[in-house]
């Protein structure tokens, strides 16, 4: 929507730029936890994952990286996307391992 009512890049590219940090001190404690092996340790990266996201808010993270893929869509700026690459890369990573079930080696089960 932003694309097509403002057709102005700036505005767009400075919400994704600061809604993209929200979070992401969480998220290096959390890859922290490389070995988790009882319930308790599983359940509290999961708790430190969830505060990761965008206003603590999981859809709100996928749709980061979704407003990103519209933007390159709409804009194609591939220099704001070098530039944003590193945090778009760390938030794919967190949902994934947040959304994964390593015993079954599945996406969402």
């Amino acid at each position: 929507a932003n694309a097509y009512t403002f057709r102005d890049p700036f505005p767009i590219e400075w919400s994704l730029t600061i809604l993209g940090r929200c979070g992401m001190d969480h998220i290096a404690h959390a890859s922290s936890l490389n070995h988790i092996d009882d319930e308790c340790s599983v359940a509290n990266a999961r708790k430190i994952m969830s505060a990761s996201h965008i206003n603590g808010i999981v859809d709100y993270s996928m749709w980061f990286v979704i407003c990103h893929s519209l933007y390159q869509q709409h804009f194609g700026n591939t220099s704001f996307l070098l530039q944003e690459w590193k945090w778009i890369e760390l938030r794919m990573k967190s949902l994934v391992a947040l959304c994964s079930n390593q015993e079954e080696g599945c996406f969402l089960s």
